[in-house]
């Protein structure tokens, strides 16, 4: 685990800390009056940080209803809310070092970050809390770390009686990447993060 400070969990889903096995499929709900070329859109940009690609496309797919854009690397999606507004999230998988990443510039005009923590695969769990120190390390914008299984099952009490550890600003959620409605709460606490930051 993280040796940064104590988080424990934030937030819980219905659902419990779970989701279900990853199907990859366009997802069946249209988006949302989309807007007209030309059509001025006020974005809020998130980055979204995963330890396998697989994850990222679910979780994107999830909660925005598809990939605009894929290439290695990078994967950009769209939360539309309404025809002037939406969330811009920019998915980067880490499958070696974070350090190879450069998102100085994403970050800095993002509300903060997402980080996706399969708790129930090790050699992923090991990689996104190496993703956590060396973000918690790098930037100030907050962090929401979303918590699932990618076999279903709730987190187990006697492995993590005393929650994740994953640094002294980060929260953890628990999310079901087969429930939008748990992936856009997630969202919000994000959003919530950064408003308690412009209220100081």
């Amino acid at each position: 685990m993280a040796t940064k400070g104590s988080v424990k969990m934030a937030e819980t889903t219905g659902t419990g800390f779970s989701a279900g096995a990853f199907r990859h499929r366009e997802a069946e709900r249209p988006a949302s009056r989309p807007v007209k070329p030309g059509q001025p859109v006020r974005l809020a940009e998130v980055v979204v940080f995963s330890p396998d690609v697989s994850s990222l496309d679910h979780f994107l797919r999830g909660l925005c209803g598809r990939v605009d854009f894929d290439l290695s690397g990078l994967l950009l999606a769209r939360l539309e809310l309404g025809s002037e507004r939406a969330f811009q999230l920019y998915g980067l998988p880490v499958e070696n070092s974070p350090e190879a990443l450069v998102p100085d510039l994403l970050v800095a005009r993002a509300l903060g970050a997402l980080l996706l923590y399969p708790w129930d695969v090790p050699f992923l769990r090991e990689r996104a809390e190496t993703v956590a120190d060396w973000y918690g390390e790098n930037y100030d914008a907050p962090l929401v770390v979303l918590a699932f299984s990618s076999r279903g099952n709730p987190l187990p009490e006697e492995t993590f009686a005393a929650g994740i550890s994953l640094g002294p600003g980060a929260r953890v959620v628990g999310v079901d990447l087969d429930a939008p409605e748990s992936l856009r709460r997630a969202l919000v606490v994000l959003v919530d993060m950064a408003l308690e930051r412009v209220a100081v």
